[in-house]
């Protein structure tokens, strides 16, 4: 059984990204948190893990996508005339998968305070496991 503390403790580790959504202090700030916390509960454990993981690994993904738009923005000027309607359609297609990103960020963060409301464990979709 999982008390009511443990559960908190979860909460307040994802609802710290959601209100400090700044890139790279959002994963300091967990990972501090994280390990002030580490070795009070296995439920907060397993949770702040996940929640680190999934961090650091929607980060990249943000970052490989604004890296990709950097690119093309660059490779526009030196494209042929014929090439703009593409360049504006890759532009806008990496602007959508930012916005996609940003959705899908969010609603799994929103899953994942229901999860630990709940007492379940949860696992993050597309996460690499840096911290296991």
């Amino acid at each position: 059984m999982v008390s009511t503390k443990e559960k908190l403790m979860a909460v307040f580790g994802y609802l710290i990204p959601i209100f400090f959504p700044i890139p790279l202090l959002s994963i300091v700030a967990i990972q501090v948190y994280y390990l002030l916390f580490r070795g009070e509960s296995i439920f907060f454990d397993e949770h702040a893990r996940e929640n680190v993981n999934f961090q650091i690994s929607y980060q990249i993904y943000l970052f490989s996508l604004f890296g990709i738009g950097y690119i093309f923005s660059k490779l526009a000027p030196i494209l042929p005339e014929a090439s703009i309607p593409f360049n504006v359609i890759v532009l806008f297609g990496a602007f959508g998968l930012i916005i996609f990103a940003g959705l899908f960020w969010f609603i799994t963060m929103i899953i994942a305070i229901i999860r630990a409301v709940l007492g379940k464990r949860f696992r993050f979709p597309l996460t690499i496991r840096f911290i296991k």
